[in-house]
């Protein structure tokens, strides 16, 4: 599968995901996008794939842990993100992915918007410890 400029679908940095994920006790939570926080680089070198949930249960995230992501009501989503519901990365809910969990790739966040999301990553951990 392709995705927006003729890119293979592999892991990296910023790509928006479908993956099975477990949830914070460690059920299996189904099928919730992410976007992946572990870089080309790190996951050639045999570390895990991290990312970050995203979650359209506003109400269940912790206020100051959460960025909106940019979303259309329309079949194919936002044109970079691929969403289609008002919805939010959780900062605090970093989650280990399995490349074979991952079930499809449908955007890419980078420059700004991920930078937000970083930040508001590092500021959820430094708050948790």
């Amino acid at each position: 599968m392709l995705f927006g400029g003729g890119e293979v679908d592999e892991p990296e940095l910023g790509r928006v995901i479908w993956a099975d994920v477990v949830d914070p006790q460690g059920r299996p939570a189904g099928e919730h996008a992410a976007i992946i926080l572990t870089t080309k680089a790190e996951y050639a070198a045999g570390q895990p794939i991290k990312a970050v949930v995203i979650s359209s249960k506003l109400h269940l995230g912790t206020p100051g842990a959460m960025v909106m992501m940019k979303h259309l009501k329309r079949e194919r989503g936002h044109p970079r993100t691929g969403l289609t519901k008002k919805c939010a990365a959780m900062c605090n809910r970093i989650v280990s992915v399995e490349e074979s969990d991952i079930r499809r790739y449908c955007g890419l966040i980078y420059g700004k918007d991920l930078e937000e999301i970083l930040k508001c990553i590092r500021v959820s951990q430094q708050q948790s410890t």
